[in-house]
């Protein structure tokens, strides 16, 4: 699920044509941008969708095994969170390696400064509630097969499959 999640971000985000322009060999970015960008990522979309994704998947493995006993399941809900902590940072660093790498020092500065604000504050509390209510409102997306059954429709080709 957290799969999904992270894979419709990028989607939406340009992810294809981001990664045809990453193939592009880059400097090094300094440290301080370093350091702006992993303060962006620890408030960055991709950072915020964690909780939310592991303690579902983790509250999915409890419904589905009902057989668990109690501390079991406390067990497990340890577990999910080591990992999900483990997860947050190397979705931290990630993140923090592409903004560093894509964006200016001045760049970063400015949206490490919002990122400050009591506006930005509520953003990243809310985040999780809009979310959820985004894919919600979304319901099953099937992109690719809406591509293939409108060009199919239009040409009679790539149909059945």
């Amino acid at each position: 699920m957290l799969r999904t999640a992270v894979v419709l971000a990028v989607s939406m985000a340009g992810g294809g044509a981001m990664a045809q322009e990453s193939a592009v060999p880059r400097p090094a970015p300094s440290a301080e941008r370093l350091e702006l960008a992993r303060a962006v990522a620890a408030n960055g979309l991709l950072i915020s969708l964690i909780p939310v994704q592991t303690r579902g998947e983790i509250d999915g493995m409890i419904a589905e095994n009902p057989d668990l006993t109690a501390a079991e399941q406390a067990r497990l809900r340890e577990i999910g969170q080591e990992q999900a902590t483990a997860l947050e940072e190397r979705v931290l660093a990630a993140d923090a390696a592409a903004l560093a790498t894509h964006l200016s020092a001045d760049d970063l500065r400015v949206i490490a400064a919002f990122e400050r604000t009591e506006a930005a504050a509520r953003r990243r509390a809310a985040m999780p509630a809009i979310m959820v209510e985004t894919m919600q409102a979304l319901g099953e997306v099937d992109y690719g097969n809406g591509v293939k059954a409108a060009f199919c429709a239009e040409t009679a080709r790539l149909c059945g499959g």
